[in-house]
């Protein structure tokens, strides 16, 4: 989906969606969750942020989240739509009922099983926005994410394996998701194993693989990769950086079929 969202500030003069019991409970939560509010996210990418948004489509929702334009093609029941107005309310939130109607957006899409929303609500679960910090809820939205092939997630889900977040602690599995994502051109992925293989956190140190990775990195413009790379040169042979270059030139990033249309690119 690629959309530009903008939000309207403005006072609503419909009726509360909210009963008065609700409408306490509500509060209580919100205070709840104010701590967590100034929070920054952790999540290794959110879908639908960036220049994926574009394509010239505005969608206008107001405080309630509710288009205040097109409302005839808005569909309480479609994912890509709920998504795209959660993403709105989290990226310009204005206060924690902004989050907390995001992450109920989330959900909503997540559960019908859109992939993005359940990528994006594991980050909300892994921040606190919008709702409480639950690492376990985190990893198993993001694992059904990262299963159906979305890089963002196969990074998240990587790195909670790797730390024992949410999840028994697996090095050889989150290994595995990690070098998952960077395969598809992931580039925090990319630099994450570079940072393995170069200290030895995880894996065996090999300077060689990530010399490999730093290259690969460097072809994707991710501005860390010169430096890193002008670093673990220094401990390899003429020989063994010139096998390398041949080896990271020779691989080209692949995208996993997903099932869903989407432009967005892996960061």
């Amino acid at each position: 989906m690629n959309r530009h969202v903008d939000m309207i500030s403005r006072r609503s003069t419909k009726r509360s969606r909210h009963s008065p019991q609700q409408a306490a409970l509500l509060s209580l939560f919100i205070i709840f969750l104010q701590p967590n509010f100034i929070q920054t996210a952790s999540a290794c990418g959110w879908w639908g942020d960036g220049e994926a948004d574009d394509d010239g489509e505005v969608i206008v929702v107001g405080k309630d989240g509710k288009p205040v334009a097109a409302e005839d093609t808005y569909s309480e029941v479609d994912p890509v739509h709920l998504t795209g107005i959660a993403n709105a309310l989290r990226r310009q939130a204005e206060n924690s009922i902004d989050l907390l109607e995001a992450a109920q957006l989330y959900r909503r899409a997540a559960e019908i099983g859109f992939v993005p929303a359940q990528n994006n609500l594991a980050a909300m679960y892994e921040n606190g926005m919008g709702v409480p910090v639950n690492m376990r809820e985190a990893a198993r939205w993001y694992q059904s994410a990262a299963e159906a092939g979305l890089v963002y997630a196969q990074h998240s889900f990587g790195e909670m394996l790797l730390e024992g977040r949410g999840v028994a602690k697996d090095t050889l599995a989150g290994t595995f998701w990690v070098q998952r994502a960077a395969n598809q051109g992931h580039k925090s992925a990319c630099i994450h194993l570079i940072e393995m293989y170069w200290r030895g956190i995880d894996v065996p140190r090999n300077p060689f693989n990530a010399l490999v990775w730093a290259i690969r990195a460097e072809s994707l413009g991710e501005p860390k990769a010169s430096r890193l790379k002008n670093q673990i040169v220094s401990a390899l042979s003429t020989q063994e950086v010139e096998l390398a270059e041949t080896t990271a030139r020779q691989w080209q990033p692949k995208r996993e079929h997903l099932p869903f249309a989407t432009t967005d690119r892996p960061q």
